[in-house]
C-alpha cells in the first residue's frame, strides 16, 4: 500500500480530550481483539529480558558499581538496548492498526523488517535525547541552584519546570513514530515542524492517559502481597517468597502493555490529525482484454449497428482522428476509443437502469 506523506500541519489545535477518549476506544472497543496477538510476542520477550536485566543489575549492585567490569557495563547497556527489541515489535504493529485499519491487523508471529531497524535506532536516539533534556532543563539548573545555596523550594521549582519542559520537547520528538511505522519519510525535524505549538496539548493528552494506570497499579500493588509476607526459612521459603515479586514484576508488564497501546493510539491520531495523512487509495488496474482472432478484445453487451451505418461510420471517423465520441439514441448507445496501438470500438454500452433493447427484425 502506498502512503500519502504529509509534512506541513494541517490543522492549529490539537483537541485533548477528544483525542484522548479516541484513543482509549480505539483500544478497549474497537480493536480489544487484536491486543493479544500483538503483545504476546513482546510481553514474551520483556519477561526473559526483564529477568535477566534484574539479576545482571542486582550482582553489579551487590558488589558495588565501582568494582563492575567493563564487560558487566556493557553486558547492562545491551540489555537495556535490547529492552527496545520487545517495545519496537510492538509498537510498529499498533501504529499500522490505528493508521492503517484492520488490513494491517497485528499477527501472533511477527516479522522484523527495515521499518523495525529504523523504529529500533530512533527510540534508542529519542530515549537518549529526553535524558539529556532532562538533564540540561532540570538536573543542571539544579546542581547550580544547590551551589549557591538557594532556596529549596526555588530548587524544586525550577527543576520541575525544567522537567517539564524536558518532557514536552521529548514527546514531540515521539511524532515520527508514527510517520516511521506507516514508512513516510519523517525525520525528527518532521516531528518538531509538525508538533510546532502543540506540545503542552500532547503532555496534557500523556498525563490523561496515565492517570488512570497510575491509580489501578496502585491499587493493584496495595492488594498484592509482598516479598516479605512470606516466610524464608528455607529454600522452598526462598522460592516462594520471590513468587509475589514475579507476580507483580508480570501484572507490571501487562499494565506497561496496556497502557503502551493507548499512547501509541493517541500519537498516531495526533500524528494523523495534525498532518493530514491518509493511506492512498490502493491502485488498481483493469485487466487487459483478450485478444479473439476475428472479434474485438471488449465484451457486447448489444448487438452492433449494421457496419452502413452513417452514424456509426461517422463516430469511426472521429475516434480515427484522435477524438473521443459518443452518440447516444433512445434505444442504445455506443463509445469508440482511441489507443496508441490500435483503434478498439465497443459497442452497445449500457446505462445501469436501461435494460439492452432486442434487434428490431427487418421486414419481410
Amino acid at each position: 500500500m502506498t502512503q500519502v506523506p504529509n509534512t506541513g500541519r494541517v490543522r492549529t489545535k490539537l483537541p485533548v480530550w477528544e483525542t484522548t477518549t479516541a484513543s482509549f476506544r480505539s483500544v478497549f472497543s474497537e480493536n480489544l481483539n487484536h491486543l493479544p496477538n500483538a503483545a504476546i510476542v513482546p510481553f514474551i520477550l520483556s519477561l526473559l529480558i526483564g529477568a535477566l536485566s534484574t539479576s545482571a543489575t542486582g550482582g553489579v549492585i551487590e558488589k558495588g558499581w565501582s568494582a563492575a567490569t567493563p564487560g558487566e557495563i556493557v553486558f547492562l547497556i545491551l540489555l537495556f538496548a535490547a529492552t527496545v527489541v520487545p517495545y519496537a515489535i510492538f509498537a510498529v504493529a499498533w501504529h499500522r492498526l490505528i493508521l492503517l485499519g484492520p488490513a494491517e491487523a497485528p499477527r501472533v508471529v511477527p516479522s522484523w523488517t527495515q521499518r523495525h531497524w529504523r523504529f529500533f535506532g530512533y527510540s534508542l536516539l529519542v530515549t537518549v535525547l529526553i535524558m539529556v533534556l532532562m538533564l540540561a532543563f532540570a538536573g543542571v539548573p539544579a546542581l547550580i541552584l544547590e551551589a549557591i545555596d538557594a532556596s529549596r523550594l526555588l530548587t524544586i521549582l525550577i527543576a520541575s519546570v525544567g522537567m517539564l519542559a524536558g518532557a514536552v520537547v521529548g514527546l514531540r520528538l515521539c511524532a515520527v513514530f508514527p510517520a516511521i511505522a506507516v514508512e513516510t519519510a519523517h525525520g525528527l525535524g518532521d516531528a518538531m515542524k509538525l508538533t510546532a505549538g502543540q506540545g503542552l496539548r500532547i503532555f496534557a493528552g500523556v498525563v490523561l492517559i496515565f492517570i488512570p494506570f497510575v491509580v489501578i497499579e496502585a491499587i493493584l500493588q496495595f492488594l498484592l502481597p509482598g516479598p516479605s509476607s512470606i516466610p524464608s526459612n528455607s529454600e522452598t521459603g526462598a522460592v516462594l517468597a520471590l513468587a509475589p515479586t514475579m507476580v507483580r514484576f508480570g501484572i507490571n508488564t501487562v499494565m506497561n502493555y496496556v497502557s503502551a497501546a493507548v499512547l501509541i493510539s493517541f500519537l498516531s491520531i495526533a500524528f494523523r490529525h495534525l498532518s493530514g495523512w491518509r493511506p492512498s487509495a490502493p491502485e488498481t488496474t483493469s485487466p487487459e482484454p483478450t485478444e479473439v482472432p476475428g472479434r474485438s478484445p471488449y465484451p457486447r453487451r448489444c448487438p452492433p449497428r449494421a457496419a452502413d451505418d452513417p452514424a456509426s461510420l461517422f463516430s469511426t471517423a472521429a475516434a480515427v482522428g484522435g477524438l473521443r465520441y459518443g452518440l447516444t439514441k433512445p434505444e442504445r448507445s455506443w463509445t469508440f476509443r482511441f489507443t496508441d496501438t490500435a483503434l478498439h470500438s465497443r459497442f452497445g454500452q449500457q446505462s445501469a437502469t436501461r435494460p439492452c433493447p432486442s434487434t428490431p427484425r427487418s421486414a419481410a
